[in-house]
């Protein structure tokens, strides 16, 4: 198995099967993954609680 650094990976339990049925309908309804949908809502998540833009590093560290 090769490491890869420059990416991090978390394991969600979401705690509803619907809640991952919605989800993976929207994925496809957007053209997108869950994985982006999921980053951008955590990004937007630390934004809001934090006030400040996180400049994208998120995005430059896994987009």
């Amino acid at each position: 198995m090769r490491a890869n650094r420059n990416r991090s990976r978390i394991t969600v339990d979401l705690g509803s099967v619907e809640l991952y049925r919605t989800l993976k309908f929207a994925a496809v309804d957007q053209d997108v993954t869950i994985r982006e949908i999921v980053v951008q809502a955590l990004q937007e998540w630390l934004e809001r609680r934090d006030g400040v833009p996180n400049g994208g590093a998120a995005e430059r560290d896994h987009g």
